[in-house]
């Protein structure tokens, strides 16, 4: 979303953000090929400073040697201008040095010839993106597999992605404060002139601060895994981890300049055009509707039939299944999906085998999406496959006009992810046959929990970053409060302490509420396709197709003719919760 912020809070929240959903790629078993490189022939040379006599020659200003830098282009081809044609076998992890980085870096600062100025800046972007796209490949491999060597690769290129990004910036803030200032600005362009020019470079504690976010999520996620611990052992030290994270992030939120770390969250990393204070009151609003939610929907009988045969699909039939589909959505998805299957950019495996998440992430080095899930042989996997199989569409078609500084609307990202889910409702007959009818109800069910999770999430969140002082006691007994709240029966003193199992409070706080803020779009959208399924699918590509970089949430969603929550929240709502609700209640009286 192109906004107007100070740059060094956004900027300092982009490295941040770099950091939130780590992820990368790498096939298991892929026959690996190192990833080209384009190193410099060698370091800046220092010129020679003529020794002192006592009556010295007047001697001409030495030059300053111009650095011998030539810009090699990658090896790969990218057969449509943007996506590179490597499979994703063929991409492989490794600890990326960072000499000839730092020292072009250095370079940037000080060279007074344009030409070089533009190949230096261009090299170093190209590497910014390797390693970026290295961070994605170790958290990948960490996912899938979670061995020690590979939380090693998670911290390692971490801390390089964020050295990389500070040492990237200060350098293109000093070649535009320097002597090709005019010259160098009208290359870079704009919006990065505008965001770096006054970069300052990350403080010690700044950067301690961030090294110390990642060891906290990589201690979380290596706790999870842990089988001699009961759930209250758990769910005590997960707290513990959770609370030095919040002290961690509101001691950054400050040196910002923000009050709180959730207004930071929500100007500086999500680029929200609504506020806490919109959410608390949506959250608020909710209410009603959840607490008719879990008295008339939540147990509805529909969520305990055993599918069996109409809802099981192996990873090879769900992207068969994408395959079928996603040219009825549009020709892009369609081209997103054989780019997809073509390259092998994806992983679905069983939950006992891999981390228990989905996402969608770009490898940026080679502008390829790359689609994660992990399966529980349920009907859950095929509406997930299509939830993020809406990333991967918006990913494909979508680059961001500039990979470094670019910050999208995760509202809107979720947006394409569940209206995908509501458009592909109207497929069920064809996928669940006799089943459909459970299948509905269990479509409908998602996106209202959605919506009444991330209002649950986002009030949970808000009340811990703001008393800081609590203790893992105080933690548990206040989720159960807002469970309670919510109109959440509280079956075992285990409910308190699920908070521990969702991995949005520990690796991107505040985010949650996207997923409530986007259902309530989708169910619109789910809403119109129940009277013109056309002119649905017209609306969900024209939201894709628009992205989620130049406008808001709330902007966006007024341009296109829906209504925004903070609008109106029974236009958003009451039409889909009559549905679940109209069908909860008619198959339990058949049961």
């Amino acid at each position: 979303m192109k906004m107007k912020k100070h740059s060094t809070r956004w900027i300092a929240a982009l490295l941040s953000l770099l950091l939130l959903a780590g992820c990368g790629a790498r096939d298991p078993g892929g026959a690996a090929v190192p990833a080209p490189t384009a190193a410099p022939s060698s370091a800046p040379a220092e010129t020679g400073v003529p020794a002192a006599s006592m009556e010295p020659e007047p001697v001409e200003e030495p030059e300053i040697e111009r650095f011998p830098f030539v810009y090699v282009a990658d090896a790969f081809t990218r057969s449509d201008g943007v996506h590179a044609d490597v499979d994703f076998a063929d991409m492989e992890w490794y600890l990326y040095d960072m000499t000839d980085f730092t020292a072009v870096a250095d370079r940037l600062a000080v060279t007074d010839s344009e030409e070089e100025a533009q190949a230096i800046y261009d090299w170093l972007m190209t590497e910014y993106l390797r390693i970026s796209t290295l961070d994605e490949l170790a958290w990948i491999d960490f996912y899938a597999y979670g061995t020690e060597a590979d939380q090693e690769a998670c911290q390692a290129t971490d801390e390089l992605l964020l050295t990389a990004g500070d040492t990237l910036y200060a350098a293109v803030s000093d070649a535009l404060n320097g002597s090709l200032s005019r010259e160098f600005s009208a290359y870079v362009g704009e919006e990065m002139s505008e965001a770096l020019s006054d970069y300052e470079e990350m403080s010690d504690r700044e950067m301690e601060l961030k090294n110390r976010e990642t060891e906290l999520q990589l201690q979380y996620n290596a706790l999870l895994s842990r089988r001699d611990l009961s759930e209250p052992e758990l769910a005590f030290r997960a707290g513990e981890i959770l609370l030095e994270l919040v002290s961690a992030r509101n001691e950054l939120a400050q040196i910002y300049g923000y009050e709180t770390f959730a207004d930071y969250a929500y100007e500086s990393y999500y680029g929200r055009d609504y506020t806490p204070a919109d959410a608390a009151a949506l959250c608020k609003a909710i209410k009603p509707y959840a607490r008719r939610y879990f008295k008339n929907c939540c147990y509805c009988d529909a969520f305990y039939v055993d599918m069996g045969s109409a809802a099981e699909r192996t990873p090879e039939q769900l992207i068969d299944l994408l395959g079928y589909y996603a040219p009825r959505i549009s020709p892009a998805a369609a081209e997103a999906q054989q780019y997809m299957e073509r390259h092998g950019l994806y992983l679905l495996d069983s939950v006992d085998r891999i981390a228990e998440l989905g996402f969608t992430t770009t490898l940026k080095l080679y502008s390829a999406p790359f689609l994660y899930n992990s399966l529980y042989g349920n009907i859950y996997d095929i509406q997930s496959v299509f939830h993020e199989f809406g990333h991967y569409y918006d990913a494909y078609v979508n680059q961001p006009e500039n990979q470094m500084i670019s910050m999208g609307s995760y509202d809107v990202f979720e947006i394409h992810s569940t209206g995908l889910e509501a458009l592909s409702y109207g497929w069920y007959d064809e996928i669940f046959g006799d089943r459909a009818e459970e299948a509905r109800i269990n479509c409908l069910d998602g996106l209202m929990y959605n919506i009444i999770s991330g209002c649950i999430y986002d009030e949970f969140q808000q009340y811990v970053y703001s008393h800081p002082d609590m203790t893992v006691d105080e933690l548990n007994s206040v989720y159960g409060d807002i469970l309670s709240s919510y109109g959440r029966k509280l079956w075992s003193l285990s409910d308190r302490y699920e908070w521990m199992n969702v991995s949005h409070n520990f690796e991107s706080p505040f985010y949650y509420v996207s997923y409530a803020a986007s259902a309530l779009a989708s169910l619109q959208i789910w809403a119109k396709a129940r009277w013109d399924r056309d002119e649905a699918m017209e609306l969900y590509n024209d939201l894709v197709s628009r992205g989620a970089y130049d406008q808001g949430y709330c902007e966006l969603l007024r341009s296109v003719g829906l209504v925004s929550f903070t609008d109106d929240l029974d236009a958003c709502l009451k039409e889909a919760y009559a549905a679940l609700e109209e069908m909860c209640l008619r198959y339990d009286s058949r049961s």
